[in-house]
C-alpha cells in the first residue's frame, strides 16, 4: 500500500515538473515572438529540460508568428467573427495568444 502511494506521488511530481518545463519553453517562445530577447541561460535550461534543440525553438517561434498573422487576417475578414465577439461587435482584448493558463500550484 505504501509503495503504491509513493509511486503515485512520484508520478504527480514528474508530471508537474514536465508541465513547468513546457510552460518555460512556451514563455520563451512568446518572448522571442514579441521581439524580446530572453536570457540565454534560461533558453539553454528550457531546451535541455524539454529535450528540444534550437531548431525546435525557431520552428515554434515561426509557427506562433504565422498563427498571429493568420489571426489578424481572419479578424480583418468581414465574414468571420471570432468567438469572443459579443452583440456589440467588440472583442475582449487578449494579451497572450498560444498560452494555456498555468495550473494552480496550491492544493
Amino acid at each position: 500500500m505504501l509503495l503504491h502511494v509513493y509511486r503515485n506521488l512520484i508520478a504527480r511530481i514528474v508530471i508537474k515538473q514536465r508541465d513547468r518545463q513546457t510552460d518555460d519553453f512556451r514563455d520563451i517562445v512568446l518572448q522571442i515572438a514579441d521581439g524580446n530577447e530572453p536570457d540565454p541561460e534560461l533558453i539553454s535550461q528550457a531546451l535541455w529540460a524539454t529535450d528540444k534543440k534550437p531548431d525546435n525553438l525557431r520552428q515554434a517561434v515561426e509557427l506562433l508568428q504565422r498563427c498571429r498573422q493568420l489571426r489578424l487576417h481572419m479578424i480583418g475578414c468581414r465574414s468571420w467573427r471570432p468567438s469572443g465577439l459579443g452583440s456589440s461587435g467588440k472583442s475582449q482584448p487578449t494579451t497572450r495568444f498560444w498560452k494555456r493558463p498555468r495550473r494552480s500550484t496550491s492544493g
